[in-house]
């Protein structure tokens, strides 16, 4: 590399500098827009450098390159596209540093509160102070305690599973978002089976509610990633368990369209009402529908903002139908439920 930049914004902080650093130096020596130096002391070459200091910081420029060297105009123009750029330039550096800070927070957030309802599931089944008794027991108490009540322990176990599907969709989302369709292993598989994968950890969210589950027969063979389009699944299913009328059905179905060419995963119940005017909202980063807040079961808007970013990199995308009729509509406790549809479309 032949010519180097070093931009300082206005608090004296270096946003981008590729200066070797014994060429800080020359950073330090130089007070003009431009000169040359006939033979630079650690290379004894002739260079040409520069700096100009305005209100938005320091931009510098050093280069070996013959024709910068030899035209200070073209030289000055390069500076100063330099200069102009500098707030720019520490806007994007700054977003993109809020937007990985607030990854990390949420995902260590999210993982040390799977993790807190894990360890609280176990000593629902066995209480800790059991445990701390006699350490040379424990093994005999916990046994005892599994075969006391196996209706508990099979609910922990399902709790302590979807916790940890939900820990792996953090990690997944953020490993794969990141690293963006590069980090995808797309494979043939049947879609139903995946489906099954995720819907088995809310049985006993379903159960609890009285939503009887209907899984539509299907031996379609998808091409997608596992990893990603199982967080996806999870995540809808997860809001499905959140917003759902309790002592209904919830449909997930099949359907291919030849003619476009693409393939259907319809998700259908009687849930809480999306209104109109939220249709393109609900897909938003931080939105949470008027009902959801109303209710207390909003969480931080990320749920159909993630799925959708996982889809897009699969050559999918998710598509919200609402049905205001009044056949499908009720309320419970002030909140208006109606029939809406999630449907996510590969397209094959």
């Amino acid at each position: 590399m032949s010519t180097y930049v070093k931009l300082v914004n206005k608090d004296n902080v270096i946003i981008y500098s590729n200066l070797p650093k014994e060429q800080d130096y020359y950073f330090e020596l130089c007070e003009n827009k431009t000169e040359i130096i006939e033979k630079c002391e650690f290379t004894g070459k002739k260079i040409r450098h520069g700096k100009i200091i305005s209100e938005n910081g320091i931009a510098y420029l050093i280069t070996f390159n013959s024709e910068l060297i030899n035209k200070p105009r073209y030289f000055k123009e390069k500076l100063t596209i330099y200069s102009e750029q500098i707030q720019e330039i520490n806007n994007i550096k700054n977003k993109l540093t809020q937007d990985i800070q607030a990854d990390n927070r949420r995902l260590i957030h999210n993982i040390t509160s799977f993790n807190g309802h894990n360890i609280q599931e176990l000593y629902v089944v066995v209480p800790e102070e059991k445990l701390s008794k006699d350490y040379r027991k424990v093994k005999e108490t916990i046994k005892t305690y599994l075969s006391k009540d196996p209706d508990a322990v099979a609910d922990a176990f399902l709790r302590i599973a979807k916790n940890s599907i939900a820990m792996k969709a953090e990690f997944t989302v953020f490993k794969k978002l990141d690293g963006g369709s590069a980090t995808l292993q797309k494979q043939q598989h049947y879609i139903r089976k995946v489906v099954l994968t995720v819907l088995h950890v809310f049985y006993q969210d379903f159960k609890e509610l009285d939503v009887h589950v209907l899984v539509e027969d299907n031996e379609k063979l998808l091409k997608f990633d596992f990893e990603t389009i199982r967080v996806a699944l999870y995540h809808i299913i997860d809001n499905t368990a959140k917003y759902i009328s309790p002592n209904t059905q919830l449909k997930i179905l099949f359907s291919e369209n030849i003619d476009n060419n693409n393939f259907s995963l319809i998700v259908e119940m009687i849930s809480m009402e999306i209104k109109p005017n939220e249709l393109d909202d609900v897909l938003r980063e931080g939105y949470s529908g008027v009902y959801a807040k109303q209710s207390g079961k909003n969480g931080d808007g990320l749920g159909l903002y993630i799925v959708n970013r996982i889809l897009n990199l699969n050559d999918a995308k998710l598509i919200v139908h609402i049905n205001q009729l009044p056949l499908y509509s009720k309320k419970i406790e002030g909140i208006n439920y109606v029939r809406n549809t999630f449907e996510i479309v590969f397209d094959n």
